[in-house]
């Protein structure tokens, strides 16, 4: 059987067009959605480190080795970590901005400006360290935002 249009040209005007009031509701959303994402992504901080491998040397560490290549200084007052087989060894600062730190990741040879105790008194335990051991580090490079990250690649 054939369908039969029971509808007057009225109604099926009234039926098939859609209310301007839902089309800007959806663009207002839109734009709230857009706006929100755009800002989170400046608001939100990514974390950077680098992790490496350094050197005693008298009584400074030399960075001789990192995992990825850095394109800027390492600041002043940025956090180091210094690892033995993956325990916490040091915890500190540097002293004054890396500007040395080549684009090549191995072989490198660079001061890393934080002076540390040759002999260490931890409590119950006493020990020290000798010239050309090496630690596993992590340098905490300054975060900035996914924005800024966005736009630097």
């Amino acid at each position: 059987m054939d369908k039969i249009e029971l509808r007057s040209e009225k109604v099926r005007n009234i039926i098939g067009a859609i209310p301007p009031f839902i089309v800007r509701l959806g663009n207002v959303f839109l734009v709230l959605i857009i706006a929100t994402l755009f800002l989170v992504a400046m608001i939100v901080e990514i974390p950077k480190s680098v992790e490496g491998v350094v050197v005693v040397k008298g009584d400074s560490l030399y960075l001789t080795e990192i995992d990825k290549i850095i394109d800027s200084k390492i600041p002043k007052g940025v956090e180091v970590k210094i690892f033995k087989e993956g325990k916490l060894f040091y915890n500190g600062f540097t002293q004054k901005a890396i500007t040395e730190v080549s684009l090549k990741a191995k072989a490198i040879n660079v001061e890393i400006p934080i002076k540390i105790n040759k002999k260490v008194n931890n409590g119950a335990i006493s020990f020290s360290v000798s010239d050309g051991v090496k630690f596993d580090c992590k340098i905490i490079l300054p975060s900035s935002s996914l924005w800024n990250e966005i736009l630097s690649h």
